[in-house]
């Protein structure tokens, strides 16, 4: 007996369906069967042809029915008698491998790509590190020769007003010397007056 059956709905493509419906085939022991993908006016289908014992297929096609991929949204399933050719399981099977991996090997290719974009993205930011490590190690010796010149003069300052105390306390000793010596002379010179008989109005 050999039957087709209609999955449709808005999404049956891309969902692993047909690997799936490949599994069911075996497990049904049903050597005869093809599933092929098709869109007609934005409607996905997915229609399988199946040859086996009448009760293996009416089950067959229960468990489609009862059992889909997570990712499927269908909309109806039905099934009506087939008369045409149907490939044998195992040469539809490797026929699938072969499409499913003519699909990967893009997808395979892009990642590859991805990743050597990522590695040399990885390669150029461990150069920026670098050059941003050399930069902060050049600002830090930079920052370090200008706290080591604030120092140098801040030390000069405290040793120009250590000179400027020095000289400051030189000239009151010497105005204190010339004071003295003004006294002494201011002194001797009444003293002087004093002896000749000269009064100085004060």
């Amino acid at each position: 007996m050999k039957k087709k059956i209609l999955i449709q709905g808005f999404r049956v493509h891309d969902v692993g369906y047909r690997l799936t419906l490949c599994q069911y085939a075996q497990i049904f022991r049903i050597f005869s069967f093809e599933a092929i993908n098709e869109t007609i006016h934005s409607q996905e289908r997915v229609i399988i042809y199946a040859e086996g014992d009448e009760e293996k297929l009416s089950e067959f096609v229960a468990y489609i029915k009862a059992r889909q991929p997570p990712s499927a949204e269908v909309s109806s399933i039905t099934h009506e008698d087939f008369e045409g050719e149907i490939l044998p399981l195992a040469v539809f099977s490797q026929s699938l491998q072969m499409e499913q991996m003519a699909k990967a090997v893009p997808i395979l290719v892009e990642m590859r790509d991805m990743q050597m974009n990522s590695i040399t993205l990885q390669k150029e930011t461990l150069c920026l590190q670098h050059e941003t490590i050399d930069l902060q190690k050049e600002t830090i010796h930079l920052q370090r020769e200008t706290i080591g010149l604030q120092h140098n003069t801040l030390k000069k300052q405290d040793e120009m007003i250590d000179e400027m105390r020095m000289m400051r306390e030189d000239v009151v000793s010497l105005i204190k010397i010339r004071l003295d010596n003004v006294e002494r002379t201011l002194a001797d010179m009444k003293r002087a007056f004093d002896s000749m008989g000269v009064h100085l109005e004060p």
